[in-house]
């Protein structure tokens, strides 16, 4: 018999689990040629008093060469090495190849296709002060009263079925209160059939040209544009007719235009207010809008992003409450009213199109929060989200005027923009002897983060700066920089 006992080695001191390592050692001794095929193994209580140890860890190691191949078993004769081995190549298996600290993994083992379409998102380091391109205040939203209502709801006996797999079109209570909220607050009147609830409006935009736009068909946004949903576009391989934005909107006449020339199949906007330059669509170009719709077939995806923050007027009433023909479908989100990572949005749609969403959604993401929605809806029912949203738009307001005269009185001469009448973002401008690139790199030195999109700055040289999630010092601290490094760089 083989002196098992010697060419077996067992270290217990290291992280592999001991029948990995008997495995290791076997597989070893037979790449070798020290063990021969055929040849008969000890029974494992025999392997297990030879080596120390208990006889479950061998039968485990000796299933485990039943299942690589290495080892067959006979019946009332006992195991042995296979006649036939497996076709590899013996690599003594680690138990841990990458230690804590080591670098990203850069290399790949297999192919892949890189998308043009899409770019890679950059963030803020945790210890920066960043200004962004236009998200709330976190630490304003009642996110201990969210948590609350959802802690309840999951102890109690009818939160806990939905625990379970749910509608995918989203909570049905949720549904119902959002029905509501949306005829309330926008002249809205879709029933709970007609809303379908998204992880964010992002999920909605997907999900929306992902079932209406196939390759090659035309799909109408401003000249400059919100870049993810470009991005989907461009990845459905379908057209970008790009028409000009101006203070009243996107062009109407251009639009018109467009549809003379070829087949339109959707146009898409924001209105409140337009992404990038925060402008608002005038009430007259959203009729005019609507009766092209209606003239050319072509359906409007309103992705009303930004309707809740006014601040010298009231809200003009989407498209979509103007919708007789079922052309319009209109996007909102709650990640704009509490915070980025409530991923709750929705879209509100005729049901032919939401029972094709359904479908869509089922294979991407099986179904939404139910509980987080359900919470959401009794905040909506009763009151809290609304009173949270008249305090924010208090607060934002003069966060946006202290930003604003700040930026006037300290970058005046390098920077032009207006005062926005909502929104949390000031477009701005910069003098074409501004390098924004190296602006946020030089800002970055001083743990200072500024977003700034490629497209944007090719275009316009502007960056969307976010006033709504800075407190009054986090807004001195910003313009004193912003002022001091552009000094340094133009000085």
């Amino acid at each position: 018999m083989l002196p098992f006992k010697s060419i077996i080695e067992i270290d217990k001191h290291q992280k592999s689990p001991v029948y990995l390592q008997i495995v290791n050692s076997i597989i070893r001794e037979i790449n070798s040629g020290r063990i021969a095929t055929g040849q008969k193994l000890p029974g494992s209580r025999e392997m297990a008093g030879l080596l120390n140890l208990n006889r479950k860890t061998v039968i485990m190691a000796y299933d485990e060469l039943m299942a690589q191949g290495w080892v067959e078993t006979h019946p009332s004769r006992g195991s042995f090495i296979s006649t036939e081995l497996p076709k590899v190549n013996y690599q003594k298996i680690q138990p841990e190849t990458r230690q804590k600290g080591q670098p990203a993994l850069e290399k790949c083992g297999f192919p892949i296709v890189s998308n043009r379409y899409l770019e890679a998102p950059v963030y803020a380091e945790h210890s920066m002060l960043e200004i962004d391109e236009g998200s709330p205040d976190e630490r304003l939203a009642p996110i201990e009263d969210l948590y609350r209502y959802c802690k309840a709801i999951a102890r109690s006996k009818a939160g806990r079925k939905l625990l379970k797999y749910h509608d995918v079109q989203g909570e049905i209570s949720f549904r119902k209160s959002l029905s509501k909220y949306l005829s309330e607050t926008r002249g809205l009147h879709y029933p709970d059939e007609n809303i379908f609830i998204t992880r964010g409006s992002q999920m909605a935009i997907y999900l929306i040209f992902n079932t209406l736009v196939k390759k090659h068909d035309n799909v109408i946004v401003g000249a400059s544009n919100y870049g993810a949903a470009n991005a989907v576009i461009k990845n459905l391989e379908a057209n970008l007719l790009k028409v000009p934005v101006d203070d009243n909107g996107i062009v109407v006449s251009a639009i018109e235009e467009a549809c003379q020339r070829t087949n339109v199949r959707a146009v898409y906007i924001t209105p409140h207010h337009h992404f990038p330059t925060t402008v608002t669509l005038s009430a007259q170009r959203r009729i005019e809008l609507l009766k092209l719709a209606e003239k050319y077939r072509f359906v409007i995806l309103e992705d009303d992003y930004d309707y809740d923050y006014h601040y010298s007027s009231s809200p003009i009433l989407p498209l979509a409450s103007l919708d007789h023909q079922g052309l319009v479908i209109y996007v909102g989100a709650f990640s704009k009213l509490l915070a980025p990572s409530i991923r709750i949005g929705y879209l509100a749609a005729p049901m032919p199109l939401i029972r094709e969403l359904r479908k869509l959604r089922k294979i991407i993401d099986r179904q939404g929060d139910p509980i987080m929605e359900k919470a959401l809806g009794e905040m909506i029912r009763e009151g809290e989200l609304q009173r949270h949203l008249k305090k924010s738009v208090r607060i934002y307001k003069e966060r946006r005027d202290l930003f604003c005269r700040l930026l006037q009185e300290n970058l005046g001469d390098h920077v032009d923009f207006k005062v926005p009448a909502g929104g949390m973002v000031v477009w701005t401008r910069f003098g074409k002897h501004i390098d924004l690139a190296e602006l946020a790199q030089a800002l970055k030195r001083k743990k200072i983060f500024i977003g700034i999109q490629k497209d944007f700055v090719l275009e316009h040289n502007a960056i969307r700066f976010g006033f709504a999630s800075l407190n009054e010092r986090e807004i001195y601290q910003s313009i004193a920089s912003l002022k001091e490094t552009l000094e340094e760089l133009v000085g």
